[in-house]
Formats: structure tokens, C-alpha cells, sequence
């Protein structure tokens, strides 16, 4: 079968339990008011978007490059552009949680949050428990194309990583709500994690642009070369 096909049915698959994920995140935002659950749940809907767009953008490179696989095409110049607008996203929530910390600082900090171990816990389940199936999803098809899909292993290597993160962010709520000796800084907790997951966030995206340019710069000396040759 057709690579193409299997990429489409990946991309279809994560689409479906990233809007999940996202109705998930929306849901304990309201319940929480916490600001990492809502970068978290930011990050999951850039990803139902960015499905969505990935399914057209591979179905329209599929048409015009069938028969030029190196060429830095449109499905390069989306993942650039979702690269910058999530690190837009990420500066935004940066900065909220510095200027939070600073608040809280100069004895002026407010906040909504109100999270119990229970919402926590449920949440980090759900949140960690969708990720590692679309990861087991893209897996599977990453095996069907034989490993030869560049697109599938960028979304293997993220769900792993939004994982992880998750799992820390939550646990770093936890840690701020339950140990004794944080009790000082407790109410700042929620503003100190989306500062430590804005910092673990935003290697994604400059990671991306920099291999996306790396793969611009391939395609451009290659082409010179052939140009050269004929």
C-alpha cells in the first residue's frame, strides 16, 4: 500500500484522540484554573490543528512531488510556520508565569487555581494515557512504511515527549501542593511549572525550524549541483 495512505490513516487516528485530549484539557482548565494545564491543553489543540492541515498539506505534496522526494515542499513551510506559532505560545505563557512570580514577589499576586490531588491525578492519566496511544498508533504505521516516514517519527518522538512533560507538570503541581517544605512558594506552584514547561516546551519548535533549515540549505546545494552537471 501506498506510504502516502498509511500517513493520511496516522495523521487521521492522532487528529481524533488529540481533540480529545484537548476537550480533556479545556474541561480541567475550567475545573483547575491552572495556567500549565492550559498551555498543555494549548499545545494539544495546536496539534488537532496542525493534523488537520498536515492531512491536506500530505495529500496536496503527494499529487505534486510524488516523483521528487528531495524538494523542500509546502508540508516543509507548514511545519516552520507551526513551529513559530507555537513559539509564540510558549513565550506568551513564559512570560505569564515570570511576571506571576514577580507579582508574587513584590506581594501583589493573585490567583484562581484551586486543583485537588484527585483532578491532578486524573488529569495526568488521561493526558499521559492518550498520548502513549497515539505514539503506539504512529508506531504502528511507522512499521507499515517500513521506518521510511519522516512525518510519523516526528509524531512518535513528540507524543513521547508530551508524555514525559506532562507527567512532570503534574507532578511538579503535586510536589508544590503536598510537600511541607514548599508551603511558602505553594501558592505560586502553578506560575513556577508553566515557567519550567515553557523552558522544556520551546526546544520543540527551535529544534524543528533548525532542521527544516538544515533541510533547505540540503535541497538547495543539491539542486546547484545538478544544475551544475547538466
Amino acid at each position: 500500500m501506498n506510504q502516502n495512505i498509511y500517513e493520511l490513516r496516522a495523521l487521521r487516528w492522532g487528529f481524533i484522540i488529540n481533540i480529545c485530549l484537548s476537550i480533556v484539557g479545556i474541561v480541567f482548565y475550567i475545573l483547575t484554573k491552572s495556567m500549565s494545564i492550559f498551555l498543555d491543553m494549548i499545545i494539544a489543540s495546536v496539534l488537532v490543528i496542525s493534523s488537520v492541515i498536515s492531512i491536506y498539506v500530505s495529500k496536496y505534496v503527494e499529487k505534486k512531488y510524488h516523483c521528487k522526494p528531495n524538494k523542500f515542499t509546502l508540508e516543509n513551510y507548514f511545519l516552520i510556520f507551526r513551529s513559530i506559532f507555537m513559539i509564540i505560545i510558549i513565550l506568551y505563557s513564559l512570560i505569564g508565569g515570570v511576571s506571576s512570580i514577580i507579582s508574587f514577589k513584590n506581594g501583589t499576586f493573585e490567583t484562581d487555581f484551586d486543583a485537588t490531588n484527585l483532578e491532578l491525578g486524573l488529569y495526568c492519566f488521561l493526558m499521559c494515557g492518550g498520548c502513549l496511544l497515539i505514539m503506539a498508533i504512529f508506531m504502528y504505521y511507522y512499521k507499515k512504511v517500513n521506518k521510511q516516514s519522516g512525518m510519523i517519527l516526528i509524531e512518535i518522538k513528540a507524543a513521547i515527549f508530551d508524555t514525559l512533560v506532562t507527567f512532570f507538570g503534574i507532578s511538579s503541581l503535586w510536589i508544590f501542593g503536598n510537600i511541607s517544605f514548599l508551603e511558602p512558594v505553594k501558592e505560586i506552584g502553578d506560575s513556577i511549572t508553566v515557567v519550567m514547561l515553557s523552558i522544556i516546551y520551546i526546544f520543540i519548535p527551535l529544534k524543528e525550524i533548525f532542521q527544516q533549515i538544515k533541510f533547505y540549505v540540503a535541497c538547495k546545494k543539491e539542486n546547484k549541483n545538478i544544475s551544475i552537471n547538466y
